[in-house]
């Protein structure tokens, strides 16, 4: 699972990716609900379809543009973190939420 210098192998790191984003996957298909019209963005339809696509540049150019549009669309906030997961890109990730 992991290699000897303590980083996952890109075998467990797909596994945990298929894990983290299988119910951001079942949300974006759902049907329209009660929620704000803001959390139901184009943006962030148009990133839950990049996702599924593999396309993880265009998923989290979409998803930060839904967090522009809400910045309190916790959906897109958690979406765009776990794209930034995917692409190695922690440090970015951290540094965001710093006031």
């Amino acid at each position: 699972m992991y290699s000897r210098a303590g980083t996952m192998n890109g075998k467990c790191l797909l596994r945990l990716l298929a894990l983290l984003f299988f119910p951001l996957l079942l949300s974006a298909q759902q049907a329209p609900s009660s929620a704000s019209p803001l959390e139901n963005s184009k943006a962030f339809s148009e990133g839950a379809a990049a996702l599924q696509r593999g396309d993880l540049a265009a998923a989290r150019a979409a998803f930060a543009t839904a967090i522009r549009e809400n910045p309190r669309n916790a959906k897109a906030a958690n979406a765009l973190g776990l794209v930034m997961l995917a692409q190695n890109d922690c440090c970015k990730l951290t540094m965001s939420r710093a006031p």
